[in-house]
């Protein structure tokens, strides 16, 4: 008797090239908050700093496509990283930017700008809403 087995690997994109910017401990600094945004009146501005909070959140990048989460040193969330979209960014801040879709999941995205040592994103730790009532962004830098 003759038994194969297949498993079919779960697409995941390594970190290589200039997608390798990303590799890396990325700890959280700062959060502009924009809200209220949707009201007829004002929009407020806010910022929160890591050194007021009592949370601590780290993002860690590895070269083989993985992606961790942290909060105060506790693992919060694991993904592969699949790139819907990497690119040179022509404008502001940032080297590059990107549109990763966490375990190959549409519905589940990080966004962000990336340099040597500063990283931005709209995802983590707070997440902006979808109608742009409230925006979050985010900054970290690596460590």
């Amino acid at each position: 008797m003759f038994i194969v087995f297949s498993c079919k690997k779960e697409k995941q994109d390594k970190l290589e090239g200039e997608k390798s910017i990303l590799i890396g401990n990325w700890y959280w600094i700062h959060t502009y908050h924009e809200y209220n945004k949707c009201e007829q009146c004002c929009i407020i501005y806010d910022t929160l700093h890591q050194v007021n909070s009592v949370n601590k959140y780290e993002m860690r990048f590895a070269k083989e496509g993985e992606l961790k989460f942290y909060q105060n040193d506790e693992l919060t969330k694991e993904y592969r990283i699949v790139f819907d979209d990497f690119y040179k960014w022509q404008y502001g801040w940032g080297d590059y930017v990107f549109d990763i879709h966490l375990n190959n999941d549409p519905n589940n995205r990080l966004l962000g700008v990336v340099s040597e040592d500063s990283l931005y994103t709209w995802d983590y730790p707070y997440e902006s809403d979808d109608q742009n009532c409230f925006t979050y962004q985010n900054f970290f830098i690596k460590q």
